[in-house]
């Protein structure tokens, strides 16, 4: 389910942005990118919760608050877009509360929105340590990025931060409702950042990639010989496949 809502973030972010990059002359032929891109904003509600699209809209209208681009909420074109998307969202609700209106109301906005209120038990170190975790290779690079992003004073790359990763980093933070996988929707952000910092940064780029390779060699040797103290790995041809596997890894990220 995340690699859709990932998928089709990145879609309308892309569109929105390169919308943005435009003057106000080539605007007038590009606002089809608009409305593709609050298209696919609609889908996010489809794909698992109107919330997701609301968090790229607010992200959006924080982005132009960051940026000072005023003229934007003059468009025509912006809150046709706007209604545009909130329509495609609407209208797969709408369909399926005309199927079958109370097992909607039953389990979709009492058990699915109401219901985990109350929260599960999961915390916010739970969350952003899952992020992490499943960032490996790239989390000590995605760590400097931060870094690197500060340092440089980007002011369209802090822009693009604020209105991607604000809304959804916030509300799942402080939501007392807390699954591990719920951050994942960051992970594009993370990349785009990561990227920038490769360019700008080659040499600290470099370093921290070798001493990612190198804990990460320690790791997994360490775990290896674990298993074979406990005689929990038998099969010597997995053995081999292992350490091919740091043996690339290393290669890799050096």
């Amino acid at each position: 389910m995340e690699i859709y809502l990932i998928a089709l973030s990145f879609i309308a972010w892309a569109l929105v942005w390169s919308d943005l990059r435009n003057d106000s002359k080539n605007q007038k032929k590009s606002f089809w990118r608009l409305y593709v891109g609050f298209f696919a904003v609609g889908i996010l509600a489809w794909v698992k919760s109107p919330l997701y699209s609301v968090f790229f809209v607010v992200g959006y209208f924080l982005l132009l608050i960051a940026g000072q681009r005023w003229s934007e909420f003059k468009r025509v074109h912006f809150y046709g877009s706007l209604a545009f998307g909130a329509l495609v969202g609407a209208s797969w609700y709408l369909a399926v509360m005309g199927v079958d209106y109370d097992r909607f109301i039953a389990q979709y906005m009492v058990r699915e929105t109401f219901g985990k209120s109350g929260g599960n038990g999961g915390t916010a170190f739970q969350l952003w340590t899952a992020l992490g975790l499943f960032s490996i290779p790239f989390t000590l690079l995605a760590l400097a990025s931060w870094w690197g992003l500060w340092k440089s004073e980007n002011r369209r790359v802090l822009e693009f931060v604020v209105g991607a990763g604000i809304p959804a980093a916030t509300f799942f933070s402080l939501y007392p409702y807390r699954v591990t996988t719920y951050l994942y929707v960051l992970i594009p952000l993370l990349a785009i950042l990561v990227a920038l910092f490769e360019m700008q940064n080659p040499r600290v780029f470099a370093w921290i990639s070798r001493t990612t390779a190198g804990l990460m060699t320690v790791a997994v040797s360490y775990l290896v010989w674990l298993m074979i103290r406990t005689e929990a790995l038998t099969s010597w041809s997995l053995l081999f496949a292992v350490l091919v596997g740091i043996l690339v890894c290393v290669v890799w990220l050096s």
